[in-house]
This record gives structure tokens, C-alpha cells and sequence, in this order.
């Protein structure tokens, strides 16, 4: 379960950075 949490939120976590830096074109 705690396996399954940290791969949901490390996803998250990616796909947000990847946002992230296409707004801000760093």
C-alpha cells in the first residue's frame, strides 16, 4: 500500500514539475 502511495504521488510530482517548467521555460 505504502509502495502504491509513493508511486501515485512520485507521477504526480513528475507530471507537476513537467507543467511547471513548460510555463516557465526555464
Amino acid at each position: 500500500f505504502i509502495l502504491f502511495v509513493v508511486n501515485v504521488l512520485f507521477c504526480v510530482i513528475a507530471v507537476y514539475r513537467k507543467d511547471n517548467y513548460r510555463h516557465l521555460h526555464f
